[in-house]
Parts: structure tokens; sequence; C-alpha cells
């Protein structure tokens, strides 16, 4: 795995206030991706990717100063390492750009001990793309 890659699918995307406030300052390139997963909207007004087959669309994101990046990101996912009660766990997946290319890359994926609160109270998003999902709901309201 090359160092200094992460994949954000929800608020930590470009335009989304967990990138303006914590990551855009550690950004030095970030391209459209997507992963493989099954992708929810939680009542929290945030997603869960869980695994799954289907693509989940969002940014590979290249960092400076990486562990320090990589710190911010852990506190604000809940991640605090193996064997701990997490929000999210943080793993490797292959993150596959428009253009073919394929990279490894860290991604917090929801907590398979929290999937009781995913299959209640979580809404499908059959997309794939959170972007997506929340633009469709600001324009119904």
């Amino acid at each position: 795995m090359k160092k200094g890659y992460v994949f954000v699918y929800g608020t930590l995307m470009d335009g989304f206030w967990n990138y303006e406030k914590h990551l855009k300052p550690h950004v030095i390139g970030k391209w459209e991706a997507w992963v493989s997963g099954t992708l929810y909207h939680l009542r929290e007004g945030y997603p869960a990717l869980l695994e799954g087959d289907n693509p989940v669309y969002g940014n590979l994101v290249q960092c400076r100063q990486f562990d320090k990046a990589i710190a911010i990101l852990d506190r604000l996912e809940g991640y605090h390492g193996p064997g701990h009660t997490n929000l999210y766990e943080r793993i490797t997946k292959a993150v596959f750009l428009h253009d073919g290319e394929v990279f490894e890359a860290f991604t917090y994926v929801y907590s398979p001990a929290r999937l009781h609160e995913v299959e209640k109270f979580g809404i499908l998003i059959p997309s794939g793309s959170w972007r997506e999902y929340i633009e469709e709901r600001k324009a119904v309201k």
C-alpha cells in the first residue's frame, strides 16, 4: 500500500463540512473513486459503509503529513484501534479510479458491532452516492 491515501465517502468529501474543517489542510491530491460495499444514511446525519458488492462513490484523497491527518480522522471517526469499541473501523480497501487504476487506501467502515443500529435505523442508499442522496433530500425540502 502506498502511504498517504484515504478513501472518503461522506462528510469528509470535498464540499462537506468535515472536509473543510479537518481534511482540506492535509490534501495534496483527490480523485473521484469508488469501493465495493453497501452504503446507508444514519439518523445522526452521516453515512455508514458496510461490506458488500455494490459500488460506493467518494474521493480518494492523498495527504501530506499523513500520520497527523490520520490521527485527526481516527478521532473524528471514533476509531481507537484494534480491539477497542469503535464507531468505525479503519481498514484497507481496494479503491478504483474511473480510469481503471486501482489503489489500496485506508477506509472507515461502520463497526460490525453496531450493525443492529444500521439494520434498525439506517436508510439504504441504492445509488452508492451519499452526495447524491444529500442533494436529493435538499431538493425535496
